[in-house]
């Protein structure tokens, strides 16, 4: 196949032909196969290594800085940079290839009433005659006008009502939405009334369907966000959808999950696409803009603006979401350009707008997002993290995925690790991370600025944890996992440059929750609660979180982990339509602080980042 390579990769035995000079990560995207990149694919993490099997290409070089002189030798290359130029069988190592992640499907649910904008009426229509000649939808809209009063006629219930009003005898079922006749059906239909309500995180996207007539969540799914072969984090997926068909690209691969999701919603109850009025979803401020396929570029330009603010009501089928063709998308409201509807949705969840309670909500990702106040008051800043809580960045870094470590601890003066689905280990995910570094801090191996210890310094610390402090050209680093001593593929180290990654990261998010306090004119000491949403907020032990200096130094008991609060508040709009009046109220009166512009930001995030 002249003009065209075969690339052939392993494990999976997954072949493609894609055509010469494309890169490798191009032909994994055409194979199905989802590469770790969180920079995006402009080769400057390192992350993507791949195995040629035989003579590898020549490095380029990025990936002649990034690649040891002994991964060059055998064949490893970044798959972001790497061009094809011959028939080639690559082997993708773990931790590379995502699978298996473990999603976080549910969150704390608080009271609602079950008052939807989607309800389904039944009614009788009187048959036309001579002497009765009215037009169908006259007809239909009279018969509806003493149960629904005045209504106004989308066009795709126009064409269906002449073939629904004679299928069963002219008994039909309205549907209603907002003071819209979006669909009238054959017969009575009251049965069958879904809602779908979706969380578009900026890894994960879960999709909750709701049964309408009860309230009731019938069926959740997930899965990983394709947009992640486009770049892990916010600023890289923005900065890919300015290049050519980028956001055509972004748009239509969040699009493409959320029919993927909704085929399983409907596979586990039975339903039929056509049965599900309304879709509510929620996301930052950049996955709500890619999603309406709205150009985001200025939301990482300062002063960082978005598009859109407000909450957005929209034909399913303008963005081609595979719900009832005359069904309703509506996206809840943003705050600023990176505090988007998710927060919101978690403001809502929490109930801030009925709360006296002095409350800090964080949800901590690659953005971490605050929120601190009452009901009176509100104040949200969004920390860039970055995306060593995902595992990027780190060594041995990895997401929530099989195999990730996600619990350390110290027990009789030996390291127990547990791993995700019990397997053997291969990496650190966001959660080990911060476990591994509390046990260290606990035990004397590193100090307050962050170093690893020369164990010799520290007699008082286990032995047990002693003896996995190594040192290399570089430096000290720890054994976490090794499969000469423990249950691991291979060699999991924690290195000084990834406990450097993880004060980065735990400072972002301590000095914009200090500065929400200050800005408040409040202290830690004033808290009545502190709210952890999300799966890394979910699975973190609190201990581990307060002794890194990652949250106020608080008793345990005010700590409250409230899972997928993004997803629950989606999930409450649906149900009931006037919590999204609350939602617009609170994306309204929510005040956002930028923390990059202000002169004491630097001083706080330095005093922050150390191990207090």
């Amino acid at each position: 196949m002249h003009g065209f390579v075969k690339v052939t990769f392993q494990p999976v035995g997954q072949a493609v032909y894609v055509p010469e000079g494309e890169t490798v990560l191009t032909a994994a995207l055409e194979a199905g196969l989802e590469i770790h990149i969180p920079c995006g694919g402009h080769g400057t993490c390192g992350s993507c290594r791949v195995v040629f099997s035989g003579k590898a290409p020549d490095p380029t070089p990025e990936e002649a800085s990034l690649l040891s002189h002994t991964e060059l030798a055998s064949g490893v290359r970044l798959a972001c940079r790497c061009a094809l130029a011959a028939d080639a069988v690559i082997t993708i190592p773990e931790g590379t290839l995502r699978k298996d992640t473990k999603f976080l499907l549910h969150g704390i649910m608080r009271d609602v009433k079950l008052a939807p904008s989607v309800s389904k009426i039944v009614v009788d229509v009187p048959r036309p005659s001579l002497e009765d000649q009215r037009a169908d939808a006259d007809r239909v809209l009279a018969a509806l006008n003493g149960h629904a009063g005045s209504v106004t006629p989308m066009p795709e219930a126009l064409c269906a009502i002449p073939a629904a009003l004679r299928a069963k005898d002219f008994r039909v079922t309205a549907v209603v939405d907002g003071g819209r006749l979006t669909m009238v059906e054959a017969g009575d239909t009251t049965a069958t009334a879904y809602a779908a309500a979706f969380d578009i995180g900026t890894t994960t996207v879960v999709g909750m369907l709701l049964d309408l007539s009860t309230g009731r969540e019938v069926a959740v799914a997930a899965r990983t966000n394709p947009q992640v072969s486009y770049g892990d984090d916010v600023v890289s997926r923005i900065s890919f959808s300015s290049e050519g068909d980028g956001l055509t690209k972004l748009h239509g691969a969040i699009v493409g999950c959320i029919n993927d999701i909704l085929a399983e919603l409907c596979a586990k109850v039975g339903a039929s696409h056509e049965n599900i009025y309304q879709a509510v979803l929620c996301g930052n401020t950049a996955m709500n803009h890619l999603f309406l396929g709205v150009n985001p570029t200025y939301i990482a330009q300062a002063p960082y603006v978005a598009a859109i603010r407000s909450a957005q009501d929209v034909g399913a089928r303008r963005l081609a979401i595979a719900i009832n063709r005359a069904g309703r998308v509506v996206t809840l409201p943003n705050v600023a350009g990176f505090v988007g509807g998710d927060t919101v949705a978690m403001m809502l969840a929490a109930d801030y707008a009925h709360s006296d309670k002095m409350r800090l909500a964080i949800d901590i990702g690659t953005n971490g997002e605050i929120v601190l106040g009452t009901a009176l008051r509100l104040l949200t800043a969004s920390a860039a993290a970055g995306p060593a809580f995902e595992g990027a960045r780190i060594r041995h870094g990895m997401r929530a995925a099989s195999g990730a470590i996600e619990s350390v601890k110290c027990v009789d003066g030996r390291l127990v690790v547990e791993t995700i689905n019990d397997e053997p280990a291969v990496g650190l995910c966001g959660t080990g991370l911060i476990d591994t570094v509390a046990c260290l801090l606990e035990a004397g191996l590193i100090d307050m600025t962050g170093r690893l210890v020369d164990p010799e310094d520290a007699p008082e610390a286990p032995q047990g944890l002693r003896e996995r402090l190594t040192r290399n050209d570089v430096g000290w680093h720890f054994v976490v996992a090794d499969p000469d001593k423990d249950r691991s593929a291979r060699q999991v180290i924690l290195s000084q440059r990834d406990i450097r990654e993880l004060q980065l990261a735990k400072g972002a998010i301590a000095a914009g929750i200090a500065i929400l306090l200050k800005e408040f004119g409040t202290t830690a000491d004033d808290l009545d609660e502190i709210l952890l949403a999300g799966a890394f907020g979910n699975y973190i032990k609190k201990e581990s979180a307060l002794r890194i200096g990652l949250l106020p130094r608080v008793p345990l008991e005010k700590i409250t982990q409230i899972g997928n609060a993004a997803g629950t508040g989606s999930k409450l709009v649906a149900l009931d339509a006037g919590l999204l009046i609350e939602a617009k109220d609170l994306s309204r009166r929510a005040r956002y602080v930028e923390l990059a512009g202000r002169a004491d930001f630097q001083m706080i995030f330095a005093e922050a980042m150390l191990f207090a």
